[in-house]
């Protein structure tokens, strides 16, 4: 299956706000309360008063560490963009955009690379790929480039986000698994 090629002329830092009806000032809203692999998580979902539609989707997780939570923040903007009328209604250039603007420069603790080739979180990531795919360039940013911190290698398929902290330290080891403290973790194991 060939993939569909969206070039644009505008450059990523001159999108503009897709044109789509505003978000109500108050939301009929309820909130709910859900166990997770990373502790409680709250969920609140926030209906138009009068049409009853989905406006906006919003995740909260208890004690995380700053990764996963910006993991939950970029679900939460994908569900309200897939559930919100104000959205759907949108061309397929426009959702893209939507999607860049809401996705890039949301953070998390763990980085990769640095300079413009900097990625911040996963919804940074998937933002940055869809600058590409729509623009064929890459985001040119502002700021000083940092030296990267020399890391210890490990097998990327033993390392999973710790339960406790939520940092993405939890490496498994014989038969335990531990959250690394000399990659910044809390310690927290777990033998099975």
């Amino acid at each position: 299956m060939e993939e569909k090629k969206v070039k644009r002329t505008a450059p990523p830092d001159k999108i503009e706000t897709p044109k789509f009806y505003r978000r109500p000032e108050v939301l009929d809203a309820k909130t709910y309360k859900t166990d997770t692999p990373f502790g409680k998580g709250y969920v609140t979902v926030g209906r138009h008063p009068e049409k009853g539609n989905v406006e906006e989707v919003l995740f909260k997780l208890g004690k995380t560490g700053a990764d996963i939570a910006a993991i939950a923040d970029g679900m939460a903007i994908a569900l309200t963009g897939m559930l919100s009328p104000r959205i759907a209604n949108l061309s397929e250039e426009e959702k893209i955009d939507w999607i860049i603007k809401k996705f890039k420069g949301i953070t998390g603790q763990t980085t990769v690379g640095f300079g413009p080739n900097r990625i911040d979180s996963l919804p940074d990531a998937i933002a940055k790929v869809f600058i590409k795919m729509a623009y064929g360039e890459q985001i040119e940013e502002k700021g000083e480039v940092v030296a990267e911190q020399p890391k210890k290698k490990m097998n990327n398929d033993s390392v999973d986000v710790c339960p406790q902290c939520g940092k993405a330290t939890f490496v498994k080891q014989g038969g335990c698994t531990t959250c690394l403290p000399d990659l910044g973790g809390c310690g927290h194991s777990k033998c099975s």
